[in-house]
């Protein structure tokens, strides 16, 4: 075959140069449509009539129970708690969003655990706002946790207490009480080891202190979930960075029983059982069981920025559900999947002495004691009949009312011995010398009951 003349390779490559172009311009053309389409002619996407402002205020003018349904607060503690993130903690308005619409948008999240495209779509923002949105209000609630997360006055004996002669004088010397918790973690797969611990899914363990008024005092978070729970609640008590309220003098916090009964921490018997869940709070903020994608430097202020809504929720609303519920002492709760009342992991060593172990010891078996002995001694009195019913009655009395019980009680004696007439019951008799035991293995009675032994005893 010829070779072809050499002007025909000539035309072969400008045939294949025009077609190269043919496809440039089509190329060209294409983008050109793609970019017209996407800024130039784009349809618009969140153009909901209900913009997200006209939401929020409509919820402020409706039945308080839709935004409370919403947000988890009342109309009023809504604008209170906005206009304190404005005025305390640096939350300003921008140029698109109200401060209100913002606290709302923050609200709304972590009371649904809703993921940020539902409340773009909600609020008719991007979801690039929203997220901006989430993190600036997260950083200013944490602010105000600062001053809102504090302990009560110790040197005050709490109303809750006081009043309550289940629970006084037993208990007039504890301020508080602190327990762990494992709330669900979102980690990616290759990062989940650590925080796998005794639950299945992924949790950072966070110790929190509240006091007897339902308000957190104290909140650590960031732990991975395998971390033993003395571990980090011996971090709290000894570093000083972590600011804990240390008891001073008698006064002491409840613990759970997986840490170490020791002075200012009181830890019940082994084996009692006692009615503590995880989650409790979660019904309220159904993030902290459901916990959205977010990075791990932001899940760990999430549990404060909710502790620090609860206080406030508590401080400034007169009734709310939520309390109203949980303070009922009668309300029934589902067991959690975990054995109540007991440890799954080992508590750590801590080098206290078995002096000071003994010392709480003495403590927390006087409150079992004195419960014991009252019943035992009440089921004497229904079938006591006579004078010695009256003196023995108001003998129970001072016990269940220690305010001025111990005043009244040696009086009593001294009025019962004199009274020539009066029968004790053989276990009336008893019951007083169970009694007399069980004051005596309380320091702060030994006075007491020495005086009384004296009397009558």
């Amino acid at each position: 075959m010829d070779p072809l003349p050499l002007h025909s390779y000539d035309i072969i490559e400008e045939l294949e140069q025009i077609e190269e172009d043919v496809m440039m311009m089509f190329l060209m053309l294409f983008c050109f449509e793609e970019y017209e389409r996407l800024y130039l002619l784009k349809t618009p996407c969140r153009n909901s009539k209900m913009s997200g402002h006209a939401y929020v205020m409509e919820l402020m003018n409706a039945n308080p129970t839709r935004c409370y349904d919403m947000f988890r607060m009342k109309p009023d503690v809504f604008i209170t708690f906005s206009n304190t993130l404005i005025d305390k903690c640096g939350l300003k308005h921008s140029r698109y969003l109200s401060a209100y619409e913002q606290v709302a948008i923050f609200l709304h999240i972590i009371a649904h655990g809703i993921m940020s495209r539902v409340a773009a779509e909600k609020f008719q923002h991007s979801g690039e706002t929203i997220s901006k949105v989430f993190h600036r209000v997260l950083k200013a609630i944490c602010k105000l946790g600062v001053e809102i997360i504090a302990p009560p006055n110790f040197d005050e004996v709490p109303p809750e207490i006081l009043h309550n002669p289940k629970y006084y004088p037993f208990f007039k010397d504890c301020i508080g009480a602190i327990d762990g918790t494992h709330i669900e973690a979102c980690i990616p797969i290759p990062q989940q080891i650590p925080y796998r611990g005794k639950k299945v899914e992924p949790t950072q363990n966070v110790i929190a202190a509240c006091s007897f008024d339902l308000c957190f005092t104290f909140v650590m978070c960031g732990w991975e979930g395998t971390t033993n729970d003395s571990r980090i609640f011996f971090e709290c008590i000894t570093n000083p960075e972590n600011k804990f309220p240390m008891p001073v003098g008698d006064k002491y916090y409840l613990v759970d029983s997986g840490f170490t009964n020791m002075p200012g921490f009181l830890a019940p018997i082994r084996g009692e059982r006692y009615h503590l869940n995880d989650w409790r709070n979660s019904e309220r903020f159904t993030i902290l069981s459901n916990m959205l994608p977010y990075s791990m430097e932001t899940q760990k202020y999430i549990p404060i920025a909710c502790c620090t809504v609860h206080n406030f929720i508590r401080k400034h609303s007169k009734k709310d559900k939520y309390f109203d519920n949980y303070a009922n002492e009668d309300m029934i709760v589902e067991d959690s999947e975990f054995d109540i009342g007991a440890s799954s992991q080992n508590p750590i060593d801590i080098n206290i002495s078995r002096a000071h172990l003994h010392q709480m010891g003495r403590v927390r078996d006087v409150a079992y004691d004195i419960e014991d002995i009252i019943d035992e001694f009440m089921l004497h009195l229904h079938y006591t009949n006579g004078g010695c019913s009256a003196f023995l009655r108001k003998l129970i009395f001072s016990l269940r009312n220690l305010k001025n019980g111990l005043n009244l009680f040696l009086p009593l004696l001294e009025k019962i011995r004199d009274v020539k007439w009066v029968t004790i019951p053989d276990a009336a008799i008893i019951c007083l010398k169970k009694l007399k035991r069980a004051f005596h293995s309380a320091k702060k009675f030994l006075k007491v009951c020495h005086a009384g032994s004296k009397l009558y005893l």
